[in-house]
């Protein structure tokens, strides 16, 4: 099957991969893409020859994909997700289809379509279960990535993977600098940890920042994110400079987070929500919790009930709003502080 690309109506970045696919035809085998800038601002970073053709091959390995494939880009193409789409669909002549990105993308394709792989943000996919699951359940493999997927969401691809789905679906952990996903978690087995690729090992530092080194490449990279190394794989606490430090104990908001969903919910709150920190004149540091939407009635109840059930001063002290939350293009949650 010979490479085949095509695009959906008043689709915007025709010419970026008219422009890759023509350069790639021509011998060029490294490109430059630009960084989320979830954390800082966006920079460009080149991939060379070597890593995007070991990415392409231990990608195609893991998912077990054959020599027919054809891929649905929803993704921003200029990104690390979208871009690796592309590189994919080159590398191996898969046939490769792109849509504006959108909340929503599968609405523009048709029931009966032939499409087997898609990389979707959590919110994509959140949206492709509520309205379009007979749509999604034609694919083989779902990759999810841009951000971390909520123990809500979760909930949603397993009842949706009980109900005879054959589709995988995986969540990716990696970055522009690896040039995609070096470790998936199997959501659809129930997977609790991240398994790296072959070839790649994860280990943490004293300050337990994840480590990346991927052999064959002599790549070693130093992340900022904080892991959790077990035998069963890896988990991600969250970021560095997301840790609160409150009077010498350090929180990680993430592990916070998945204790606070559950609580919410029993107190009738089903709200997007996240955990940051404010300055603290006395422990440095205190823990803020802010919920998506209008102000609760009664905070002082919902902070007590926190304090009581939660570990010891792991409690957030006040509570802020945010009438939409922030996020990236790729649907990565953009954290403030306080």
């Amino acid at each position: 099957m010979t490479f085949k690309f095509t695009f959906s109506e008043n689709y915007g970045d025709v010419s970026f991969v008219e422009a890759i696919v023509d350069s790639y035809h021509k011998g060029r085998r490294d490109f430059k893409i630009t960084t989320s800038g979830t954390t800082g601002d966006p920079k460009e970073i080149t991939l060379d020859e070597r890593i995007l053709r070991w990415s392409c091959a231990q990608t195609r390995f893991a998912l077990g994909l054959k020599n027919k494939e054809s891929i649905l880009c929803v993704l921003p193409v200029q990104k690390t997700g979208g871009f690796m789409q592309l590189m994919r669909a080159l590398c191996f002549n898969w046939q490769i289809h792109f849509i504006t990105p959108s909340s929503n993308p599968l609405a523009e394709i048709p029931e009966n379509h032939k499409y087997s792989t898609v990389s979707l943000s959590p919110l994509q996919l959140y949206e492709s279960i509520e309205k379009e699951p007979k749509k999604l359940n034609r694919f083989k493999v779902v990759l999810i990535g841009g951000a971390a997927v909520s123990p809500e969401l979760e909930a949603k691809i397993s009842e949706f993977h009980k109900k005879n789905s054959k589709v995988t679906f995986y969540e990716t952990y990696g970055m522009t600098e690896t040039a995609s996903h070096v470790a998936l978690r199997n959501i659809s087995q129930g997977h609790e940890y991240f398994k790296p690729q072959m070839g790649v090992t994860l280990f943490t530092d004293e300050t337990d920042r994840i480590i990346i080194e991927i052999h064959e490449l002599g790549l070693e990279l130093k992340t900022e994110d904080i892991g959790l190394i077990s035998f069963f794989g890896f988990k991600v606490l969250g970021r560095a400079d997301q840790i609160i430090n409150s009077g010498g104990i350090k929180i990680h908001p993430g592990a916070i987070e998945l204790k606070i969903g559950p609580l919410l919910k029993q107190a009738g709150i089903d709200r997007s929500f996240y955990i940051t920190k404010m300055k603290d004149e006395k422990l440095g540091d205190a823990m803020v919790l802010v919920i998506e939407g209008s102000k609760i009635k009664d905070e002082n109840f919902l902070l007590e009930m926190l304090k009581r059930e939660l570990p010891k001063h792991h409690a957030p002290r006040e509570i802020k709003y945010e009438s939409q939350f922030e996020r990236t293009d790729t649907g990565k949650l953009i954290r403030k502080t306080y």
